[in-house]
């Protein structure tokens, strides 16, 4: 089984390098001398800002690089991304509590850059992501040429206390001069990429009817994180090997026994890479019992084993997309917790073993998932289930194979 799983992820990393290829979508580029380009775009569905992209002029062309140096926008067709050139002052000041500037206002780097646009209209509405800062741009059409930035800072007091400049709130109450946006509106609008948006639409149509030509607003499509809650059924095929580290006479391998499993899996799909990696939590019951007789040279012993548990998998999955229905996947998964419900082991003429414990091991999985339903092949790494005991050893190992379905 342990090869059958080996082999399959060798055919579904050949599968992912395949559809690798694939990942390009039709859209735009502007050069710098102003020239529209259709062409392919490689959509990384960026996390942070990118510094450069790769996209081709036909289904089989060269693969080229776009960046700050050639380009001045890049968008897709479907309207999900586009990035444009701009210089701007970036404050990175850290959003992380452990390393918050003393200074209330934004220290600013003017710098060129690739904005992302949230969208367009009356009111436009930009982002710049980097590893621990977010920070937000407007423009107002007819009033402002150039892209500013929203202020908002968290920063350290001199009593070390936690500090916010919100100079955004004011900024946006002197531009966005709408009946429908109120004082309290203002007042309570965080600075998160969805509200800004809200706020931004507000302003966009204020009085007037979306289909209104002239008050025309573009958002661009934002991934957000999803929960996922999984039924898991299935059937464990164990095997357990016992030994003794001084009594090699003491050694006996048991037959591969299959044996129920299920459980609930709690899944967070990562909203960005175009939903490509989560993590996840997989309780599950599994149990193993079995018997065996062991011929030594001098006599025979009986072995009896009967364990059961809850195991508590944590573990992160990348997904393969071929559309948006099915996609392979692979995953791997630490076992740190195994909460014992049946824990006996006894051999014959020996009493003063009698408990089982284990420790933790790893697990690696390959599958496949339609809409909500899914198939997976996993296997599981030797465990101690003796680990309490010194001299002894009892290597417990599964191959699972596994059927899921989405309930939530």
């Amino acid at each position: 089984m342990k090869n059958i799983l080996l082999l399959a992820i060798a055919l579904i990393s050949s599968c992912s390098y395949l559809h690798a290829q694939t990942e390009f979508v039709e859209g735009y580029i502007i050069t710098t001398d102003s020239v529209k380009t259709e062409c392919l775009i490689k959509n990384n569905d960026w996390k942070f800002s990118p510094k450069d992209f790769k996209y081709k002029l036909s289904e089989n062309g060269e693969v080229l690089s776009g960046n700050l140096e050639n380009v001045i926008v890049f968008a897709d067709n479907a309207n999900t991304f586009k990035y444009i050139k701009q210089t701007v002052d970036i404050d990175y000041s850290s959003n992380f509590v452990s390393s918050y500037s003393k200074q209330r206002h934004p220290e600013y780097k003017n710098e060129t850059v690739f904005l992302k646009e949230i969208l367009s209209g009356n009111a436009s509405l930009y982002a710049f992501y980097d590893a621990g800062i977010n920070n937000y741009y407007y423009q107002i059409k007819d009033v402002q040429e150039t892209i500013t930035p929203l202020v908002f800072k968290f920063y350290q007091t001199e009593n070390f206390k936690i500090g916010k400049n919100e100079h955004y709130k004011q900024q946006l109450l002197n531009q966005l001069k709408c009946e429908e946006i109120s004082l309290r509106d203002i007042e309570n609008l965080s600075y998160k990429e969805d509200e800004l948006v809200d706020i931004f639409n507000t302003y966009n149509y204020c009085g007037k009817e979306k289909t209104v030509e002239n008050n025309k607003t573009t958002t661009r499509t934002t991934r957000k994180g999803e929960i996922n809650t999984k039924i898991k059924l299935g059937v464990n095929f164990t095997s357990l090997a016992i030994s003794h580290e001084s009594y090699s006479h003491y050694h006996t391998e048991f037959d591969t026994k299959a044996n129920f499993r299920g459980g609930v899996e709690l899944e967070y799909v990562i909203p960005f890479n175009n939903n490509k990696w989560s993590i996840f939590l997989e309780p599950t019951y599994q149990s193993y019992s079995n018997e065996k007789t062991h011929h030594a040279p001098y006599y025979d012993i009986d072995y009896t084993v009967d364990y059961s548990s809850i195991e508590l998998p944590i573990g992160v999955r990348h997904y393969m997309y071929l559309n948006d229905k099915n996609a392979f996947f692979i995953d791997a998964c630490y076992y740190a917790f195994d909460f014992l419900i049946n824990d006996e082991f006894k051999m014959s003429n020996r009493t003063d073993y009698n408990e089982l414990s284990s420790r933790s091991n790893f697990g690696f999985g390959v599958g496949y998932k339609y809409d909500k339903f899914s198939i997976q092949l996993k296997y599981n790494t030797d465990r101690d289930i003796l680990e309490s005991y010194t001299l002894w050893t009892a290597d417990y190992s599964s191959t699972a194979i596994i059927l899921g379905y989405t309930i939530l």
